[in-house]
């Protein structure tokens, strides 16, 4: 329930909420992704994966609007370099 909070917290506007997440981190999501998408009535478009190639993916360009890591350290050196 934290994570809905979060994510209700941020100042979004569209119809669609990108998230990169671990794969790691898949179940723990999962039930909030589809609360979240129920109550603001956004998609959440969703990428899991192996957190070196999702940090790839950034570095080379792509921008999530959230990037969720169970390690904190690769989210603090993405918010470093960009």
């Amino acid at each position: 329930m934290t994570a809905l909070i979060i994510l209700s917290l941020l100042s979004f506007s569209g119809d669609k909420l990108t998230l990169y997440a671990v794969g790691s981190l898949k179940v723990a999501l999962s039930d909030v992704i589809t609360a979240y998408e129920e109550r603001y009535k956004i998609k959440v478009a969703v990428k899991f994966g192996p957190c070196g190639l999702l940090i790839k993916n950034i570095e080379g360009g792509e921008n999530p609007d959230i990037f969720a890591s169970a390690n904190m350290a690769y989210p603090n050196k993405l918010a470093l370099v960009n």
